[in-house]
């Protein structure tokens, strides 16, 4: 599957760090209030999930079955983040005011 994380707009009051596990020169921090370059694909590797850390706390995230999924370290159910109906498929981190994530095409 080809999917990517191309930008974060962060409406919160903290920084956002969105770590790439999988090549750690491309892991970004974002500052509050604003938009920010990112760009790293989400793998289908579970040992190598991207993940966000907001003030909410820290989200793994994955690609499964046409879907992206994330999953808090806290625990709980998965979140299902947005569903895949073509690719290649760019789409943008959007970072609520209470550290929520959610994913908006881009």
């Amino acid at each position: 599957m080809t999917v990517a994380i191309n930008g974060c707009q962060n409406a919160s009051d903290r920084w956002v760090s969105v770590i790439n596990n999988e090549n750690r020169t491309e892991s970004r921090t974002c500052s509050p209030s604003s938009y920010s370059e990112v760009y790293f694909w989400i793998s289908q590797h579970a040992n190598n999930r991207p993940s966000i850390q907001t003030k909410k706390g820290l989200m793994w995230i994955q690609d499964d079955n046409w879907e992206i999924l994330g999953e808090w370290e806290f625990g709980g159910p998965k979140v299902l983040l947005a569903k895949i109906d073509k690719q290649p498929r760019d789409y943008v981190l959007n970072i609520s005011a209470d550290g929520e994530i959610s994913l908006i095409e881009k």
